[in-house]
């Protein structure tokens, strides 16, 4: 693998560069293949003494040079480019990080592909808190995690950023194209990524966080001077990059939006500074726009000063503290209940940021959505070029996530917004990993709380708070991932993801939950409409489809064995669906479940209520008539 030159321009960063030297040299598979140059352009604070003295407490290679006055940071980067000695080069900000592993997997991408670029995304850091930026540029478009040797002329509608830290660039193509920084401290990026984009023809995009960008309170908002030179740069090279598709792309999705949170300019103003370059867009790109920035501008242009001052509080600034997230997939019969049920109660929706990931529907699903929610500003609204699954889906909504917390709805599903509200008042009060809410059936249209209530049956106090899930004994809450609210940070600490695809993706994610989870809490409240028999979701109850779930619980034993939890799980919730399978015999049953029953400890099993030992003692002894009760049981709505 080769090696990379990190450059750093610094300038008064004693309160930042430790932090941001420390993200690079504490993963030590990065530090050994990187040499850092400091630029430092005259500081005048302790930041050289700080520098220095990580320098000689590493074995990372660390280079600080000084500029005897102050040159901007244009300069600087320039500078640390003609030092550089290695064959690929990232640029970091002074008071930015790296996500030092997601860097290393960019690293060994590019030396493999041989790339020009590789792409990673970009999230902010705010009072020391990670949080993914709402214009986020690679989440947005589809990718996969890796995406090698893309051809740039067949993704003209995507942004990869204005800023020169969200990628690798191999040093022999910056050189020989001459990319230079612009002499200053003002969209010092704009001349060198703009003649990048323009030269570039082969690329790799890690669709990973691998740069947090520090928003601090000093760096807003932008006086009128620095807003001139701005757009006196972006109009430049506009007129310098004629026809170049991929820089409008650039402007409108993240330089442009990006004005409204950094300056607190009214409607009018902005419109003036906008007018000048969108009269410079051609119509084609205008039209090529995804519909939430069609209408961003729309609102702009017509001085719709309301939508500004409602774009401005669901930005940076007031972010919500909930994000609902609603995969859908050829839903036009029920995502508008769907969506009534979340805006309903607006003490609840003015706290919500609605995120919408469409698996390419074939129906009228997308459609109704914009219709409904697509000029609202606190919707994200994403449409998958291709069928991906529901797991690819929530995946892409966790990226997309900015609020403290995290609600699933499936899109033929409703929520009782007075119950989530009341969860996301006590989990943000006290501070616990998850928040577990009861659910109710709806079959046709009645509504039906199952005998066998996931809460109801352990005798669990209106609100509870527990400390130590993993010391309950006899108890299931479910896989489903809508039936709790869960802390945003605590998912991402532990890297919790959803299986791909749409068999199973729950299982993993919540399986990996109750493995992770420390303290909770739990409302004896239904917070929750699951609708049964819709025909959207796949029907989990048929023999070769069951047996795919069972081959998925025996990969969770094995990813988390000994987990308490998850072994009340699948007994209590998983292995006696099969009795609800047409025509199997207790044999047929006995021979499928068993690869997963023999693995759970017999402890476990002495343990369970005896409605369900008596079930698994039919089963296991193959006894006919018991089975043909068991399933009049099951057949009878008794049980689910």
């Amino acid at each position: 693998m080769d090696k990379l030159s990190i450059i750093i321009p610094n300038f008064n960063n004693e309160k930042y560069i430790e932090e941001c030297l420390q993200s690079i040299i504490n993963y030590e598979p990065l530090a050994n293949n990187v040499e850092i140059i400091i630029i430092d352009d005259n500081s005048d604070d302790n930041s050289c003494e700080i520098v220095e003295n990580i320098t000689n407490n590493t074995n990372t290679d660390i280079n600080l040079i000084k500029n005897k006055t102050n040159l901007g940071t244009g300069f600087s980067r320039n500078r640390g480019v003609g030092l550089a000695k290695y064959p690929y080069i990232l640029f970091i900000d002074g008071d930015d990080m790296i996500i030092p592993e997601v860097i290393y997997e960019c690293l060994e991408i590019i030396s493999i592909e041989n790339n020009e670029v590789v792409f990673f995304d970009m999230a902010d850091y705010i009072n020391g808190v990670r949080k993914t930026n709402p214009y986020s540029q690679i989440s947005m478009y589809g990718f996969d995690r890796y995406n090698s040797n893309i051809e740039v002329d067949e993704h003209m509608n995507i942004m990869f950023g204005w800023s020169s830290c969200r990628f690798i660039i191999e040093k022999e193509f910056l050189i020989g194209n001459n990319l230079k920084f612009y002499d200053s401290s003002i969209c010092e990026d704009g001349y060198f990524v703009a003649d990048m984009y323009n030269a570039m023809n082969n690329v790799s995009v890690v669709n990973k966080v691998g740069y947090l960008y520090r928003c601090n309170s000093d760096k807003l908002p932008l006086d009128e001077k620095t807003l001139n030179t701005m757009f006196e740069i972006y109009e430049n090279i506009m007129d310098n990059h004629y026809y170049d598709d991929i820089l409008y792309y650039q402007l409108l999705y993240q330089c442009l939006p990006q004005l409204i949170h950094l300056t607190q300019l009214d409607v009018i103003h902005i419109k003036n500074y906008y007018e000048p370059i969108l009269d410079k867009i051609p119509i084609h790109i205008m039209e090529g726009l995804f519909d939430l920035y069609k209408q961003f501008y729309y609102q702009i242009m017509n001085e719709n000063q309301q939508y500004l001052d409602n774009i401005r509080g669901a930005g940076v600034s007031s972010p919500k503290l909930l994000s609902i997230i609603v995969p859908t997939y050829n839903s036009e019969k029920y995502i508008g209940g769907c969506l009534y049920s979340i805006m309903a109660d607006k003490e609840l929706f003015d706290k919500v940021e609605l995120i919408i990931i469409d698996d390419n529907s074939s129906d009228n699903t997308l459609n109704i959505v914009k219709e409904k929610v697509g000029n609202l500003p606190n919707c994200k609204i994403v449409n998958n070029t291709s069928n991906k699954g529901s797991g690819y889906c929530r995946n892409k909504g966790l990226e997309l996530a900015t609020s403290p917390y995290i609600l699933f709805v499936d899109n033929d599903d409703m929520i009782i917004p007075t119950t989530i509200n009341k969860a996301l008042e006590i989990i943000n009060k006290e501070k616990t990993d998850v928040i577990f809410f009861d659910t109710v059936d709806l079959v046709g249209n009645k509504l039906k709380t199952p005998k066998y209530s996931y809460i109801n049956m352990f005798n669990i106090d209106k609100d509870k708070i527990i400390t130590k899930p993993s010391n309950m004994k006899n108890i299931m809450f479910g896989w489903s991932p809508w039936h709790y609210i869960a802390d945003r940070n605590f998912i991402f600490d532990n890297d919790i993801k959803f299986g791909r695809g749409s068999l199973g993706d729950d299982i993993y994610y919540t399986s990996k939950i109750y493995c992770k989870m420390e303290k909770i809490s739990i409302i004896n409240d239904v917070g929750y409409i699951h609708r049964i028999g819709s025909g959207i979701s796949r029907n989990k109850h048929q023999k070769e489809h069951f047996k795919k779930y069972v081959e998925v619980f025996n990969d969770i034993l094995e990813k988390y064995n000994y987990n308490e939890m998850i072994y009340w799980e699948i007994l209590y919730l998983e292995l006696l669906k099969g009795i609800k399978i047409d025509n199997i015999t207790v044999k047929e049953l006995n021979s499928i479940i068993n690869t997963v029953y023999s693995k759970i400890p017999s402890s476990i099993k002495e343990q369970m209520f005896y409605l369900y030992k008596r079930m698994y003692d039919i089963i296991e002894n193959e006894d006919e008539i018991g089975f043909i009760h068991l399933k009049g049981i099951f057949d009878r709505g008794l049980m689910r």
